[in-house]
């Protein structure tokens, strides 16, 4: 397993959260969810809005100095452990301009970004939630 990427830089600005609806990221997720766009500009998407605990998918915009690291052409996804909640998650983190792969089509990330998923909620494996994660980065960047 992965070591935890640094702590989660601070959110500059909000993602475009509406440009993923609860119907679509159902189709992914294969069960229905709640959205709740936060005050500190995330998304996030859970399973039962009354249970905190419940969140299945998280994106934050990031300021661009705090992914400038990644290098390579395409997004980065990577297996990771959440403490809060806890339990196996996939993480995706691209910059402005990287290539986010989708089956046979390739879309540029709009913005710095921060997409986790919760694998162990769902019972999904790392390459699903990697499918995920990059599905739910083009929609983002639509």
């Amino acid at each position: 397993m992965t070591s935890p990427p640094s702590p989660v830089p601070t959110v500059v600005e909000e993602l475009p959260c509406d440009a993923l609806s609860e119907e679509r990221l159902a189709t992914y997720l294969k069960t229905t969810v709640v959205a709740w766009h936060g005050e500190d500009g995330t998304c996030r998407w859970f399973l039962d809005r009354a249970d905190p605990s419940s969140v299945v998918l998280e994106a934050r915009r990031l300021s661009p100095a705090t992914v400038k690291h990644l290098v390579t052409d395409t997004v980065s996804v990577s297996p990771w452990v959440s403490r809060d909640p806890a339990g196996q998650t996939s993480l995706l983190t691209a910059r402005e301009g990287q290539w986010i792969p989708v089956a046979d089509t390739r879309t540029l990330a709009k913005w710095p970004m921060r997409v986790e998923i919760h694998r162990s909620r769902l019972g999904i494996d790392h390459h699903h939630g990697d499918q995920i994660l990059r599905a739910v980065a083009k929609d983002l960047s639509s």
